[in-house]
């Protein structure tokens, strides 16, 4: 998901401060990526409930059917959105459309935001409804969940244990979707949220995470990125070194991975100056 990489979990960890007695806190979104090859929306006409196939898997039939962050039309949302309750394909259908929206209309105005996020993640529960197996499904209720706890900072950390349920889901049934995407917001969530006895952060489980998610695309440098953070802030320094490295080696020169240079230089900084100390 495009723009600031920590655009969801800084605002819990923000909250945390104040209201730490409710529940743990943390949450925040993957970056958004260029649409993955799959069959347009309409490719297939599922059946009333979801008998899945033996040889694909439980979570290949519907996840297949979805292309996550491909641009949605306001006429195909609204026909989605009309026909989710009867179809549960279309359900996931309208809550990927739902999540891109929201990450766009973020990024120019948070007008609207919110509602945009808490319709995506009803219809990402109305798909796990249909098909419990999916792991898209649940990956798209903890990511809209995500965005909502973002626009919603007050409720924020009652939506945490959601957050980490449905993520927790998604990276058993689904590992691989969306880059790794479970796990990396797993990982992300350990590693913003205040540690115990006022929450679940750890740096540890977040390097593990990260970990797992670039065992699923090592070359997403969102999943390295969160990985040397965690390293970071875990003082393993020097293999925050050499994952950096590995970073940076492989954005030089690429125009399209300009926000990850910046992003990447600035960690390099940091990191530098805690070895000179």
């Amino acid at each position: 998901m495009g723009g600031a990489r920590h655009s969801l979990l800084s605002i819990l960890v923000l909250a945390g401060c104040g209201l730490m007695l409710l529940y743990g806190c943390g949450a925040r979104t993957a970056r958004h990526d260029s649409p993955r090859t799959a069959p347009p929306f309409g490719h297939a006409s599922p059946p009333e409930r979801w008998v899945p196939d033996e040889k694909a898997g439980p979570a290949i039939y519907p996840d297949a059917q979805v292309t996550l962050w491909a641009p949605c039309s306001r006429e195909e949302i609204e026909q989605l959105s009309a026909d989710a309750d009867q179809d549960g394909l279309k359900a996931l259908q309208a809550a990927s459309c739902h999540a891109a929206l929201v990450v766009r209309a973020s990024a120019t105005s948070r007008s609207g935001s919110l509602d945009i996020a808490r319709d995506g993640r009803r219809y990402a529960e109305m798909a796990c409804r249909e098909f419990p197996e999916s792991g898209l499904a649940h990956y798209l209720v903890a990511l809209l969940t995500g965005l909502e706890a973002e626009h919603n900072p007050a409720r924020g950390l009652q939506l945490v244990p959601v957050i980490e349920r449905e993520a927790i889901l998604a990276s058993r049934l689904n590992p691989a979707v969306d880059h790794g995407g479970p796990d990396r917001l797993l990982g992300e969530l350990y590693l913003r949220a205040p540690g115990f006895p006022m929450s679940l952060g750890d740096s540890t489980k977040s390097a593990a995470h990260f970990r797992r998610a670039l065992t699923h695309d090592a070359d997403h440098l969102e999943n390295r990125l969160g990985l040397v953070e965690a390293l970071m802030a875990g003082e393993e320094n020097r293999e925050a070194c050499q994952e950096l490295s590995i970073v940076i080696a492989g954005v030089i020169g690429q125009d399209r991975m300009e926000d990850s240079v910046r992003i990447a230089l600035s960690l390099l900084n940091k990191l530098c100056s805690r070895l000179e100390d």
